[in-house]
């Protein structure tokens, strides 16, 4: 859609996805995603006491955040005053 834009607009000549058959793709396997009930996510919880993920985890289990957004995550990103 951007690329159609840009034409449209003339910033380029052609759309280069226009090139792009679905048959070049990879194909990627769907995955049926499992999640955690209350009861699994206070023993994983407690499992992870002590140990480095920790944070994370309880993190990842409150927010409901995917791994790219908790990966992605900085320090300098983090206002612990503001709450956000």
């Amino acid at each position: 859609m951007l690329f159609a834009a840009a034409v449209d607009g003339g910033l380029i000549e052609k759309n280069p996805c226009d090139q792009v058959s679905r048959k070049h793709l990879p194909r990627v396997p769907k995955v049926e995603e499992r999640v955690l009930d209350e009861t699994e996510a206070k023993r994983l919880i407690e499992a992870s006491q002590g140990t480095r993920l920790h944070s994370f985890i309880v993190l990842a289990l409150y927010t409901g955040a995917r791994k790219g957004e908790l990966l992605a995550l900085t320090w300098l990103r983090i206002d612990l005053g503001a709450g956000a």
